[in-house]
């Protein structure tokens, strides 16, 4: 009889959870709204491929931060926007003061 001890943990992170999570706190740093955008798709992408095959992948956790923290970014930037919008829209009105 071996002594073998059963693995633990068979399922590995999900690589497109892992790049999901990465391109979303991009998407809140250094690229705005293309991360954002980017981590929602891989983040969708990693959830189907764990639903699909739970016994090999695991990072249902980072793909959801994933998804839910680049809508964040994504909607933000375009509330930042239109904010930006609305309050120069009135300064160019004005136009350059003649003296």
């Amino acid at each position: 009889m071996e002594n073998t001890v059963p693995s633990l943990r068979s399922a590995k992170t999900s690589p497109l959870a892992v790049t999901s999570f990465i391109f979303c706190i991009l998407g809140i740093t250094y690229m705005p709204w293309l991360g954002s955008v980017i981590a929602i798709i891989l983040g969708k992408m990693a959830l189907n491929e764990i639903r699909a095959y739970p016994e090999r992948y695991d990072g249902e956790g980072l793909a959801k931060a994933g998804v839910k923290i680049g809508w964040i970014g994504a909607i933000g930037i375009l509330v930042i926007a239109v904010l930006a919008v609305l309050f120069l829209a009135p300064l160019h009105a004005v136009g350059p003061v003649i003296q």
